[in-house]
């Protein structure tokens, strides 16, 4: 499996992050469940308010082994939902679903860790449990990792190594090395990636950076995290070219040096890394470590559209559909824009929506706008945009009458299955969705 730090070297987040953590940290809500009559039962039972009948639904289930009843015990001990509160009962079930490999109960499990609830606080367990679940897929693990990563001694304050861990796929025979670093065993890891490195294998090489950058397994050394990088990077290995250009942009382990930073993104976008195209393209628009140039900028940013970076296509559309620095054409521009927002990326539903509202790229579509904004106010990735969903979501909602309301909540219902209140979330631009940590 490769990895790499997948951090966007731009924006330090906020040391507020260290104080709001433990409220985000409680588990949630978001996962796929299998559609068992028994198993519905209880989460029938929970969303009608009877917490014990669903408790009574999914005990006799947890204790034949099923995965998805296990953790929805565990919500129900962690959160104290028909019986008293037991954070230490709620670890046990979480545990007994996440040897499973059920990605929620990892997620959660991990959380428990982090918080030090129901089990001694311990970082290195919590980050190991959201590295597995975020490598089975689950988004919200990333997040919660990143804030993890926050708080974790000596890290740095932006930056994971979850999302090319997470997003490239296994190939060929299981590498130890790899199996190892998803059981939480880093020192296992590195014993089975040093040989590799040692002989020239730039994977392994960069596999070992990431763990001297992160402290995995090893006292954390940015210095020799961007040794390693550099030898694979010297080998045309486009991954660590580009944490080495992440390493120079920041100025971790290597003098800030943003030509450096910019020499190696060029090189790893040349070598078709879609984020290192992003970033190159970011750095030819505004002139940074390279001289601005606005077509070299836009061709970039088409590259890694062309890949289907979302955040790309988003810039890409945007600039489209407001002929910013290139022609307009707004329907190339909006089809950048649903290519991006079908990826679940907020600032694109937002803006898409919009353009729905305004006949801006497309025609007037009231449904269709109500529709993506309606997604965006429940996009849990929403951050800062959460606000402005929501007042987009209430201007388009209050020009629509009853029936295009009632036709868009059927549409919503085909694309976006079960949403949540959004009359609660819009007015303070909150997510107002369940956070109880069981799956449906």
């Amino acid at each position: 499996m490769v990895m790499g730090s997948g951090r966007k070297p731009r924006k330090p987040v906020c040391v507020r992050l260290l104080f709001l953590a433990g409220a985000i940290f409680g588990a949630t809500l978001v996962q796929q469940a299998p559609a068992r009559a028994d198993y519905q039962a209880g989460v029938t039972a929970y969303q009608g308010g009877d917490f014990r009948g669903a408790y009574e639904q999914w005990l006799p289930l947890a204790q034949q082994g099923d995965a998805a009843a296990q953790n929805a015990l565990g919500a129900l001990y962690d959160h104290g939902l028909g019986m008293g509160k037991d954070p230490v009962t709620a670890a046990y079930w979480y545990e007994q679903s996440a040897k499973q490999g059920f990605p929620l109960a990892m997620r959660n499990l991990g959380t428990l860790y982090a918080n030090g609830n129901g089990v001694p606080r311990d970082l290195d367990q919590a980050r190991a449990w959201l590295l597995r679940a975020a490598d089975a897929g689950d988004t919200e693990a990333v997040q919660r990792l990143s804030v993890l990563m926050t708080q974790m001694p000596q890290q740095p304050p932006s930056g994971s190594a979850t999302d090319f861990l997470m997003n490239t796929p296994k190939t060929g025979a299981a590498d130890p090395g790899s199996v190892a670093f998803d059981n939480g065993d880093f020192t296992g890891a590195m014993d089975a990636w040093k040989p590799k490195a040692e002989g020239g294998d730039p994977e392994a090489m960069t596999n070992i950076g990431v763990l001297y950058n992160l402290g995995l397994g090893v006292k954390r050394d940015d210095q020799e995290a961007a040794a390693w990088y550099g030898k694979a990077a010297q080998l045309g290995f486009a991954l660590a070219q580009f944490d080495l250009a992440n390493l120079y942009y920041d100025g971790q382990g290597v003098d800030r040096d943003r030509k450096q930073a910019a020499r190696w993104y060029t090189a790893a976008a040349k070598g078709g890394h879609p984020k290192a195209q992003l970033y190159l393209a970011q750095m030819y628009e505004n002139g940074e470590g390279v001289d601005e140039d606005q077509a070299a900028a836009l061709t970039w940013y088409q590259k890694a559209a062309d890949q289907g970076l979302p955040e790309a296509q988003y810039t890409l559309g945007k600039k489209l559909v407001y002929g910013d620095g290139v022609g307009a054409d707004g329907r190339k521009g909006t089809d950048l824009l649903l290519k991006a927002a079908d990826q679940h990326y907020a600032k694109a539903q937002i803006l898409i929506a919009d353009c729905y509202w305004r006949a801006r790229g497309v025609p007037q579509n009231l449904i269709e706008a109500y529709v993506w904004a309606a997604q965006a106010v429940e996009n849990p990735r929403a951050g800062q945009d959460a606000k402005r969903a929501a007042s987009l979501y209430d201007d388009i909602k209050s020009g629509m009458t009853d029936g295009q309301i009632k036709a868009a909540e059927i549409e919503l219902q085909a694309v976006a299955p079960k949403p949540r209140d959004r009359n609660k979330s819009k007015s303070s631009g909150q997510d107002s969705g369940s956070d109880d940590g069981i799956a449906r």
